[in-house]
């Protein structure tokens, strides 16, 4: 019944790698992502209060990796990662105020969408044993973030908004990406990766 009543909340995606030489393998993935939240940590850096203003975000997110093995014997690796993501937020509800005649608006909602493409530093290692692998990853690096309103009243030169990703969050910016976690899967042989 709980796996039922919040399937909304889930993620869902997939994972695949292709060794090319004894050096080198490619990763691809693919995520669905459901009521994600949204972070703030450019208005936290701004010091702009945040507190229950929480959004959620429905998307998409992938990226390819390169992964170029060190030394002959270990599985460790590192190379670049390139990624991409998608996010629709839920509407935005916030009252707004006109600037130059101070002609209050009434809490009408605001759709945003926001693009990110990053690029990190991967490290990890990658383990094939028979048909199954095994593969533990830390990433650091940076996005570049596109922030986009549809709606024609938005006007950050205009208006002042009571929300705060409306009104402090910039049309474009530069932040951190920190990524890390494990795959568990098949693999068809080990003949490249050994």
């Amino acid at each position: 019944p709980l796996l039922t009543r919040f399937s909304h909340y889930r993620d869902f995606g997939c994972v695949a790698g292709i060794t090319l030489t004894q050096k080198l393998a490619i990763e691809f993935s693919y995520k669905s992502i459901h009521q994600n939240h949204v972070l703030m940590e450019d208005l936290a850096f701004k010091s702009v209060e945040t507190n229950d203003n929480g959004v959620k975000w429905d998307g998409m997110k992938t990226h390819v990796a390169f992964k170029f093995k060190a030394g002959s014997e270990s599985g460790f690796y590192v190379g670049p990662l390139f990624g991409y993501v998608k996010r629709t937020l839920n509407p935005i509800n916030s009252e707004f105020t006109n600037t130059a005649t101070s002609l209050y608006y009434p809490a009408q909602n605001f759709h945003a969408t926001e693009k990110s493409y990053e690029l990190l530093l991967n490290y990890g290692i990658m383990q094939i044993n028979k048909h199954f692998m095994f593969d533990m990853f830390f990433s650091i690096g940076a996005a570049y973030h596109q922030f986009d309103i549809s709606d024609a009243i938005y006007d950050n030169d205009t208006y002042t908004y009571t929300h705060p990703l409306l009104e402090s969050r910039s049309e474009t910016r530069i932040g951190p990406v920190i990524r890390m976690g494990m795959t568990l899967g098949l693999a068809s042989n080990k003949k490249y990766w050994r």
